[in-house]
């Protein structure tokens, strides 16, 4: 695992691009720090950090072919690498060092940006093709690995992570608005975009051909996930193609040079890549977990459980409020704005796994294709009593509702059924909108400051609820739960979930790896019948060996965060005088009484705003860190 940037110019490198490349390098280090290269020339410069893996002796990087037309710099993980080494060396091509990068190289010149179809992993890398004079940028399947870039007409500037770039003074500073609107909508910035105007990340399962001569052209897919023609197997036979997968998945996933670990939630995904580990390992499997002192959003029982069943040598950590003092420290590792409160805890277990451990494996990706949430069970159960006759909800149900005494207030029952009553006429695709958006359409014109809410209009052709909806409307053909499974895959996954993992773990100089999201498993998940899938029911049947019955049976808890309480009580002057000062007003994004308001709502314990003040806080924390103070209105108000 490691940190990659480069720039090149298609008019010769200026004076100052060397001294660039080794800053934007040394904003990498946490990624790599064990050792730094580069490479030079009049077009292009690399810079790369490692954090030593496989290969210690011989993996540096640059790599380069051996008569120096082509460098590549490479951040990830291949698993097929050895595989297809092999394919290579028997069509003629000579190896110098053990590396997955090298054989990424020799795969390049085989078979030109077709070599991306042979590769199993974690990837984000660039080559420079000094024959050819072109820059070729990728970046893996389901978008674990990050890339972003800049480009002008006379050169394009590429790292790992956001804070890399802005050591150039090209790079514009001034926040994109359609990017903050789908912030505060999803709590993430989807691909392509960035919370920065003109800043691009490379969208998963895309790659990017800069040609000094054209460099025109846009990023270019090269795989798309098919949930059709669905197999026709029975259950049994599709657990055992399940298990035969994410058994090689894992295995793969164990090859390292140096210690590796697994971290452990105690839910049914984790448990099973651990049960799977402990299977292929003659030695004890080091296991990590987090606990809170909040029950309701603590499982290290579970884990324990787990941890006992496969005898692991086993570590946990308890995340207390006062935790909370290293929002800055996430934010910035974040390196923009993404408000999953469940960042903080895993920091915090990456920071304890990194004292033992190098590499951890993990459960990610198990919901995204196996059915896991809730949110899958609530938006279908929603839709269907939505189809009750008019009579009955707008009707009966609504009179009833309307003529209930205040002074009967059933609280959170009353709330759900007026809530029912009003989004019940929406499709099944708003109704699962409605599961994933934390600042409706509605909250965020209020939120605005009128100036503010005019240029987001001005700069948005559709509302940012339609980047979601829209991935609906192109799969209106498949059943509602691949429905809902292919918009998590293509948005929250790399959105959210892969974000968090990869900078948290990269904080801490740790690798993580996620046998579930595997391309082949995720190809062979994608196309079983739902029925396999609801509840992950295929999994917990299939694994039923490898988990305790509690771990099969108990209702799916998450990796929450009380955050509630927390902005309730240790950190409520905190958030207040963050989200409140003088600073924050000066900015002018938001109506300070709509902020303000929902403050006090959620402090007086009548809304659980929680969510809100998160997003909000960990903007401003970006803000505070990684811009001026104002923002630049006129630069804004055309996309």
């Amino acid at each position: 695992m490691c940190g990659i940037c480069g720039f090149l110019s298609f008019d010769g490198l200026p004076p100052d691009s060397v001294d660039l490349t080794h800053r934007m390098t040394d904003q990498l280090i946490h990624r790599g720090p064990d050792k730094s290269g580069y490479y030079h020339d009049s077009h292009c410069s690399f810079g790369f950090r490692r954090l030593s893996i496989i290969d210690l002796n011989t993996g540096d990087q640059p790599i380069r072919k051996e008569d120096n037309s082509a460098w590549i710099v490479f951040n990830g993980e291949i698993y097929n690498y050895r595989e297809l080494r092999s394919r290579l060396e028997k069509v003629g091509y000579r190896f110098n060092t053990q590396t997955d990068t090298e054989t990424i190289l020799h795969a390049y010149e085989e078979y030109g940006t077709d070599c991306l179809q042979h590769l199993n992993g974690m990837f984000a890398f660039a080559i420079w093709d000094a024959r050819r004079r072109q820059l070729f940028l990728a970046r893996d399947r389901l978008g674990k690995k990050p890339l972003y870039y800049y480009l002008t007409k006379n050169s394009i500037i590429f790292a790992s992570e956001l804070k890399a770039l802005l050591q150039s003074s090209q790079v514009p500073r001034n926040i994109d608005l359609k990017a903050l609107d789908e912030y505060l909508t999803y709590h993430y910035v989807p691909a392509p975009r960035t919370i920065l105007r003109d800043v691009c990340k490379l969208p998963p399962a895309h790659y990017l051909v800069i040609k000094c001569d054209h460099p025109t052209a846009g990023p270019q897919p090269y795989w798309q996930l098919e949930y059709q023609p669905k197999f026709t197997i029975s259950e049994a036979e599709a657990g055992q193609l399940v298990r035969l997968t994410l058994d090689d998945a894992v295995r793969a996933r164990m090859i390292s040079d140096v210690p590796l670990g697994a971290l452990l939630s105690g839910g049914v995904d984790s448990s099973i890549v651990v049960g799977l580990m402990a299977q292929a390992s003659s030695q004890p499997i080091k296991t990590f977990s987090i606990g809170f002192e909040e029950k309701a959003y603590d499982e290290l029982e579970y884990a324990r459980l787990i941890a006992k069943r496969f005898e692991t040598d086993h570590h946990e950590f308890i995340v207390h409020p006062e935790a909370a003092s290293i929002i800055p420290k996430v934010v910035h590792f974040l390196d923009e704005p993404m408000a999953d409160a469940s960042a903080i805890p895993t920091y915090y277990v990456a920071q304890i796994a990194r004292q033992q451990v190098t590499v951890v494996l993990n459960g990610d990706g198990a919901d995204e294709t196996f059915g896991g949430y809730n949110r899958y069970t609530t938006t279908q159960k929603l839709h269907r009593l939505s189809r009750l006759p008019d009579w009955l909800i707008g009707g009966l149900l609504k009179s009833i509702l309307d003529a209930w005494p205040e002074s009967l207030n059933y609280g959170r029952l009353l709330q759900r059924g007026r809530t029912f009553v009003k989004v019940a006429p929406l499709s099944f695709s708003e109704h699962y909108l409605r599961q994933c958006t934390t600042f409706p359409h509605v909250l965020r014109e209020g939120l605005y400051l009128p100036e503010i809410a005019n240029l987001v209009r001005k700069v948005s052709h559709t509302t940012s609820e339609d980047y979601l909806l829209s991935m609906f409307r192109a799969s209106d053909k498949l059943g509602p739960l691949d429905q809902m499974l292919r918009a998590d895959i293509l948005a929250y996954l790399p959105g959210d979930l892969l974000v968090k993992m990869d900078r948290m773990c990269m904080a801490n100089s740790l690798e993580g790896r996620s046998p579930f999201l595997d391309y082949r498993l995720v190809e062979l998940a994608a196309r079983l019948p739902e029925k396999y899938k609801r509840q992950k029911i295929i999994l917990k049947r299939t694994f039923a060996d490898l988990l305790p019955e509690i771990t099969r049976t108990r209702k799916k808890q998450g990796f929450g965060v009380p955050i509630d309480s927390w902005f309730r009580n240790e950190l409520r002057d905190m958030v207040c005088e963050t989200l409140l000062c003088r600073r924050a007003v000066e900015r002018g994004l938001f109506e300070s009484k709509t902020v303000k308001k929902i403050l006090d709502q959620h402090q007086s314990g009548r809304f659980d705003n929680s969510q809100h003040i998160w997003t909000l806080l960990v903007l401003e924390s970006w803000q505070q860190q990684f811009l001026d103070n104002s923002l630049n209105l006129d630069d804004n108000a055309v996309e």
